[in-house]
């Protein structure tokens, strides 16, 4: 996809290489803090180590010189600069100059290009959708044309990766490109002008009942505060939306700025603290509420799971901290940490962590990263523990005593438990899950006329009906790869509701393919749930 990326893990398995360039920024990124870090003070260090530094370069020349093989020498210093930076923490980063655009422009929220959302289907490029308005869209590019060439290079049959795709149809904002398309086995060629295209940070919003908002939100970028507000206005003005429920799942966070501004949105009162941050050489910065509510918010859940970071459980550990709302889902990614991005010659960028953020009760939720390898496999680590279906599977290692506004015992260093723990779907623990999905976008494609002519036109009756049958599921079982073919009906309700939400996602956009999903979403049941029975945490 070039221009729709989504960070869902439930379903973004189809979604190609820019889904992973949003998680990257969202992890690494930390929050983009004003500092006076670098200057003199560097300089200083540098200095004070100049027969170190000095060692270094002449161990270097020496490789250059007289090593046995050649040696790429940007190679080389990128290899050595990424190996010290890796022992620091887990959120330090090297960024090579060929990615740092990339996701540089996941956080701007756009980037430039055509404008296409894209399936590779045996080796032939298909357009799934496209951005409304955007370049491919004026010059008449449709759902469903195959692009075989770009520019004078044939692309068709050529099993190309996702990010050799994306480089052939980004470009700078004006340039020119040529698309050559088959239309019905008819040759078609665009000259399509380049532009920006936008990211949107904000997957879906919509009312979830009479009197609930749900905002779904994939990351936090610099126009994620703006997309909320505008979605959160229009459920307000056109649906009295009182109460809502905002979506972090598998969020990675993001700008500091845009998750702060939405916290003041949901806290009446002026000056309270939502975060702060510290560091060694960072003095602290506290983080308050402006007091400038545009809108008024009475109860407040927010669902969150293992995937949720930085940003994401900044904004969940005020509303928990403070007692303004309730937490559903399972324990947090538990990022704590604060990068700065400095940067470096040639094009390239240092993202060092230069501080620790602490939440209103004065926890900090970094999860422990003395062992790097038990960091970096956390995720397997919880699978194996029970964790993801059991709530008391999960042993805390840092038993410091914190307490909300209520007096509510929290704890600190492992994340953010859930008021409401919810158990994952066992098909998201099945290892061949991200193959089967795979199999789906291509599976709908194939049928996609059939259930056209054969589903409901109206969102309401789609959502009720029986779209995806079992002769349907039949059908995409026998065509998926046999070596998946484990045990057919293991995870069939599962599967047929993906597909269903893939057909949603054609005939409804983005808004269907999301009531699709979360019409049997337990999580949100259960916001739903707590809600009307006023627990206490959704009360002010």
């Amino acid at each position: 996809m070039e221009n729709k990326i989504r960070p869902k893990e439930n379903y973004n398995v189809w979604l190609p290489l820019l889904l992973s360039l949003v998680m990257v920024a969202g992890m690494f990124i930390g929050f983009k803090l004003n500092s006076d870090v670098a200057g003199p003070s560097i300089k200083k260090v540098i200095n004070n180590n100049s027969e170190t530094r000095s060692s270094v370069d002449e161990v270097l020349n020496f490789i250059y010189a007289k090593y046995v093989d050649q040696v790429d020498q940007e190679e080389v210093i990128e290899d050595a600069i990424k190996t010290i930076v890796d022992e620091l923490d887990p959120h330090s980063n090297y960024i090579p100059a060929r990615y740092l655009r990339d996701i540089n422009d996941s956080m701007d929220g756009n980037f430039e290009g055509i404008g296409v959302e894209y399936l590779v289907y045996k080796d032939t490029i298909i357009v799934l959708e496209v951005t409304k308005d955007g370049p491919s869209d004026k010059v008449g590019l449709l759902a469903g044309d195959k692009i075989i060439a770009v520019d004078d290079s044939t692309i068709a049959g050529l099993e190309l990766r996702n990010n050799e795709i994306i480089d052939f149809l980004k470009g700078p904002k004006g340039s020119t490109v040529s698309v050559d398309v088959l239309r019905q086995n008819k040759p078609l060629n665009f000259q399509i002008k380049r532009d920006r295209i936008d990211l949107p940070s904000v997957d879906a919003a919509y009312m979830l009942n009479d009197d609930v908002a749900y905002i779904k939100i994939n990351r936090f970028s610099s126009t994620t505060f703006r997309e909320y507000m505008e979605a959160f206005e229009k459920m307000v003005k056109e649906d009295n939306a009182q109460h809502i429920v905002i979506d972090l799942r598998q969020n990675p966070g993001g700008l500091l700025k845009e998750a702060t501004n939405i916290l003041s949105q949901i806290f009446q009162e002026k000056g309270k603290l939502l975060v702060y941050t510290e560091g060694r050489t960072s003095k602290k910065i506290e983080y308050k509420t402006t007091g400038k509510n545009f809108f008024s918010v009475d109860k407040v859940a927010v669902l969150i799971d293992e995937g949720s970071a930085s940003g994401s459980e900044i904004l969940a550990g005020a509303i928990q901290d403070w007692d303004r709302g309730v937490l559903v889902g399972r324990r947090t990614f538990g990022k704590g940490l604060v990068q700065e991005q400095y940067p470096l010659k040639g094009g390239s960028a240092l993202r060092l962590t230069v501080a620790r953020y602490y939440i209103p009760s004065g926890r900090s939720i970094q999860k422990d990263y003395s062992d790097m390898d038990i960091y970096r496999n956390d995720y397997h680590e919880r699978i194996l523990s029970g964790e993801l279906m059991e709530q008391d599977s999960f042993e805390l290692i840092d038993t410091t005593i914190y307490y909300t506004a209520k007096k509510r015992e929290v704890f600190a260093k492992s994340g953010i438990m859930p008021d409401i723990f919810v158990p994952i779907d066992k098909f998201y623990l099945d290892a061949d899950r991200f193959t089967i999905n795979e199999q789906i976008p291509i599976y709908v494609f194939e049928h996609l006329n059939k259930f056209k002519s054969n589903s409901p036109q109206d969102l309401k009756t789609f959502i009720k009906t029986e779209v995806v049958t079992d002769a349907d599921y039949d059908e995409f079982w026998v065509s998926i790869p046999e070596t998946l073919r484990t045990d057919k009906n293991v995870h069939k309700d599962q599967i047929k509701l993906l597909i269903k939400s893939r057909l949603a996602k054609h005939f409804f956009g983005d808004d269907g393919m999301y009531k699709v999903l979360n019409n049997e979403d337990v999580s949100i049941q259960e916001a739903l749930s707590a809600f009307e029975n006023n627990s206490p945490l959704t009360l002010k």
